[in-house]
């Protein structure tokens, strides 16, 4: 099963370009674009799919965690459930996932959550 199946109606390549430059494609059907042309979410998710596949096939040693920060800022609410299933299928890959964000929507993501706040110039952590 690839990552992005049940996820979004587009797979994402890596190719290599006459110049020796690293081109991430969006494709769809017949039509093929440059990721970073696509929306905010197709940026996105294509984004956080290249991470957890480049992790993982890297001959660097596999860290059990990933952090993701700030990377929903371009997401639509309306996209609450791909991004679910998403971050249900990466947790095959990483016992703790990290995603950092200010978006309440997205606190349904999470398994836990460690709420932040800043007293007198003090952050103090506590679990939720």
């Amino acid at each position: 099963e690839q990552l992005l199946d049940g996820i979004c109606d587009f797979n994402i390549e890596l190719c290599i370009t006459d110049k020796n430059e690293i081109e991430f494609l969006l494709i769809r059907g017949d039509v093929i674009k440059n990721l970073a042309t696509g929306s905010g979410f197709e940026r996105t998710i294509g984004s956080l799919a290249l991470r957890t596949i480049l992790g993982r096939v890297s001959t660097l040693p596999k860290p059990n965690i990933i952090v993701f920060d700030e990377v929903l800022g371009k997401v639509s609410d309306d996209n609450l459930p791909a991004l679910k299933t998403f971050f249900d299928k990466i947790r095959a890959y990483f016992d703790i996932i990290l995603l950092i964000t200010h978006r309440e929507h997205f606190k349904e993501l999470a398994n836990q959550q460690i709420m932040i706040n800043k007293e007198n110039n003090i952050s103090k952590f506590r679990l939720i």
